[in-house]
């Protein structure tokens, strides 16, 4: 690599000025590997021959079927609904002239009267009360 003027390294730069592509293969998965050519154990392959008779059956989509609509696969369901019909836009609208002006609420949203326990309240901290002093007498009386 390139040593500038105050001994830093610099990087490449190819003759258009931009950054040369790294240089040998660092940690992780190598060049040109894919899926498709992974290395592989006969044991796994194996595996997913199995995987893929056993989810092609009749029998499996039937099971499935049958928990989806007692209401028993709601993951499946959350799962396959998004991949087949997209997922839904989710939008906030609101109605309503307005003043013009918007009010923005940072971090979580507590309710100052409700008590500790209660929907929107917390755990508040009550300073603790102090004891008003005895009350003196005017100056000038007697």
């Amino acid at each position: 690599m390139p040593v500038s003027g105050n001994g830093r390294k610099r990087p490449k730069r190819g003759a258009d000025g931009r950054f040369e592509k790294g240089g040998g293969p660092g940690p992780g998965r190598p060049p040109g590997l894919t899926d498709a050519n992974a290395p592989t154990d006969a044991a796994v392959l194996d595996f997913i021959a199995r995987a893929k008779v056993f989810f092609s059956t009749e029998r499996y989509w039937t099971g499935v079927e049958t928990r989806i609509m007692a209401g028993q696969a709601a993951h499946v369901e959350s799962y396959l609904l998004p991949r087949i019909f997209g997922k839904p836009k989710e939008v906030l609208a609101f109605e309503g002239g307005g003043l013009g002006f918007n009010i923005v609420l940072m971090g979580p949203v507590r309710d100052p009267l409700a008590e500790p326990g209660e929907e929107g309240g917390g755990p508040r901290r009550v300073p603790p009360q102090k004891a008003l002093p005895p009350a003196r007498k005017p100056r000038g009386t007697g």
